[in-house]
């Protein structure tokens, strides 16, 4: 039964995240997703992929891949690409800078109020992700939930 109620406790935290319980998220986690699936679809199996890596290799850093992204998906995931896309960011805007499509799609994946959002998005879920991940635990006995729930308004009250 323990094992029942975290399950349930980690999708009601799910669920504030992405149906928008505090203010406006859902439409600012709408926005930033849909902008950050452009970099799946930018460079999904093409040249453009081919020559990421390569400027990766130039860097010497590491390209990691987007996944496909949905708005619906359990925030647990979409916050795993958040943080793929954070790490390979300079790689991806430097190659479609070498190779544009249009300016359109440039403010997509390279303007300022999307870089600026990613980062924050990711400072600040960064807490919950990790409490989210801990309550899918089998293990996880529900008393878990209120010890850790304070621990993370505590966290949050110090950012």
């Amino acid at each position: 039964m323990q094992e029942y109620l975290s399950i349930i406790a980690s999708l009601y935290l799910n669920l504030i995240f992405t149906v928008g319980v505090i203010g406006k998220s859902k439409e600012f986690m709408t926005r930033l997703i849909k902008r950050s699936a452009s970099f799946h679809h930018i460079f999904n199996r093409s040249k453009m992929l081919a020559q990421a890596g390569a400027q990766a290799e130039q860097n010497g850093s590491k390209l990691y891949l987007t996944s496909r992204t949905c708005v619906t998906c359990f925030s647990t995931s979409q916050y795993h690409e958040f943080l793929k896309l954070y790490e390979s960011l300079p790689n991806y805007v430097e190659t479609f800078r070498k190779y544009p499509c249009s300016e359109v799609t440039e403010y997509e994946i390279a303007g300022e109020d999307f870089i600026i959002d990613l980062c924050g998005a990711i400072d600040i879920l960064s807490p919950y992700m990790t409490l989210l991940v801990n309550l899918q635990g089998l293990q996880v006995p529900i008393w878990k939930v209120g010890v850790w729930e304070t621990k993370l308004m505590k966290e949050v009250e110090a950012m």
